[in-house]
């Protein structure tokens, strides 16, 4: 299994290409938590708890090597958003 450490972070960190999805759905779904949680009620702000998970993926492309890439999976008002980052590495 592959370990995450300070080199392999960062070399996917440069290879992100879907961050603006990946947002756009995390705060989709605070917005659809927040108005369950507003109805029929008006508050000055509503508070979510948010759970963030990063793990390290290995690709078997059938390459010498399998593919390093790392999952970020965000979980907000129990639906869960998750980003694959490849990186160009194998």
């Amino acid at each position: 299994m592959a370990m995450l450490d300070k080199a392999y972070i960062e070399n996917h960190m440069s290879t992100v290409h879907n961050y603006q999805s990946f947002g756009r759905n995390v705060v989709e779904s605070g917005l659809r938590e927040a108005l369950t949680r507003v109805e029929g009620t008006p508050k000055g702000k509503v508070e979510l708890d948010a759970k963030v998970i990063v793990t390290p993926v290995e690709i078997d492309e059938g390459g010498p090597e399998p593919r390093m890439c790392i999952r970020v999976r965000m979980i907000v008002g129990g639906v869960e958003v998750w980003v694959h980052i490849y990186t160009g590495e194998q």
